[in-house]
């Protein structure tokens, strides 16, 4: 699967999840965070494709997917991310 393919697949992952995906510039890689009371997921959209893949795959690294079907090339990529940072 290339780069962006996973990139599309991810995004609407994060949608199934019921986070909204907002794309923000900033001195940040991005990350899941709360604004009153809805969680968002920023990613800043200056980082790369490989860049945007990590910062969206550790996030969801640390969701509960056990009820989410996700195909098995993305969540390899997914556990990958575990416990790893990007900043």
């Amino acid at each position: 699967m290339q780069d962006q393919e996973v990139l599309e697949h991810l995004e609407e992952l994060v949608f199934h999840l019921g986070l909204e995906l907002r794309w923000e510039e900033g001195e940040f890689a991005g990350g899941i965070c709360r604004l009153r009371d809805q969680e968002l997921f920023l990613v800043n959209p200056s980082l790369t494709t490989g860049e945007k893949i990590r910062v969206l795959c550790r996030e969801l690294s640390q969701a509960d997917l056990s009820r989410t079907f996700v195909l098995p090339a993305l969540r390899e990529r997914i556990v990958q991310c575990e416990g790893g940072s990007t900043g």
